[in-house]
C-alpha cells in the first residue's frame, strides 16, 4: 500500500481516459476499463495475497467521497478487521435509535403530551450512557448502572424507567436487532439483584401497645377499656 496520499486531482480524475488503474495513494485506485467505465477500487494485501473492494462508480462517488471510504477501509485494517466483512455486516440499532423509534411507533396511542414527554425524558436523560451503544452490546451491568442511582432515591421513577428500558430492548429484538436475553427483564433476572419496590416504599410502623400497657392507661372494666377490647 503506497504511503503517499491524494496523488490525483479532481481535474485529472475528470480527464483520465487511459484504461488501467490509476493510484491516488493509500490503496485507492481509479479503475478505467477498456470500454471507458470508471470506478473506484480499494486494494490491500493479506498474507501476501491481494484483495480488492469496490467503492462505487465515479459517476456516483466523487473523488472526495472515495477518499473517505478508502480512509474508513484503512482504519478497519488497522483494527485488524476485514473491510469487506465490516462493510457488509448489517448495522445494529443503537439504544437511542431503538428508543426513538419505539416512541414514534407509540405516538398515536399516547394519552396526552405529558405522557409522551415523560417517556422521552426518561429514555433520553436517564439513559444517556446507553443511547450511543448498539443494543447487542448492552448487558445487565450497563442497565444496572442506569437504574441503581435511582432505585433507592426515586423508586417510582426507577421502576417505570426499568419497564421502559425493557420495552426498548423488546422493540429492537422485534426489529431483528435485539439481544437474545433482555438485560432489563425483571422476573427471573433483575429481581435477583435489585430489592423489590415494596421494601423501599413501605415504611416501618410502630408496634401497637400490649394489652398490659393498655390496662395501665385505663382500668379494666372501664368503658374505655371495653371499647379497646372491641
Amino acid at each position: 500500500m503506497a504511503r503517499q496520499l491524494h496523488t490525483l486531482s479532481a481535474r485529472t480524475v475528470a480527464t483520465l481516459t487511459n484504461a488501467g488503474r490509476h493510484s491516488d495513494g493509500g490503496g485507492l485506485y481509479l479503475n478505467i476499463t477498456a470500454t471507458g467505465a470508471r470506478s473506484w477500487v480499494f486494494m490491500w494485501k493479506v498474507a501476501g495475497k491481494r484483495r480488492e473492494m469496490g467503492l462505487g462508480s465515479l459517476r456516483d462517488v466523487p473523488l472526495a467521497k472515495a477518499r473517505e471510504r478508502a480512509a474508513e477501509a484503512r482504519q478497519k485494517l488497522a483494527e485488524g478487521l476485514d473491510p469487506i466483512a465490516a462493510r457488509d455486516k448489517p448495522k445494529v440499532m443503537t439504544f437511542g435509535e431503538a428508543a426513538d423509534a419505539l416512541i414514534e411507533s407509540m405516538s398515536s396511542s399516547w394519552r396526552n403530551e405529558k405522557h409522551c414527554a415523560q417517556w422521552k425524558m426518561t429514555l433520553t436523560v436517564y439513559c444517556a450512557p446507553l443511547r450511543s451503544k448498539p443494543v447487542t452490546e448492552i448487558g445487565t451491568e450497563d442497565v444496572l448502572k442506569v437504574l441503581q442511582p435511582l432505585w433507592t432515591t426515586k423508586p417510582e421513577t426507577a421502576s417505570r424507567l426499568r419497564g421502559r428500558i425493557e420495552r426498548v430492548f423488546d422493540f429492537a429484538r422485534a426489529q431483528g436487532h435485539g439481544p437474545g436475553e433482555n438485560p432489563a427483564r425483571w422476573r427471573g433476572h433483575l429481581e435477583a439483584v435489585l430489592p423489590k419496590r415494596a421494601k423501599l416504599t413501605r415504611g416501618h410502623h410502630k408496634a401497637m401497645p400490649s394489652m398490659k400497657c393498655l390496662s395501665s392507661w385505663w382500668p379494666c372494666g372501664s368503658a374505655k377499656a371495653s371499647l379497646l377490647v372491641l
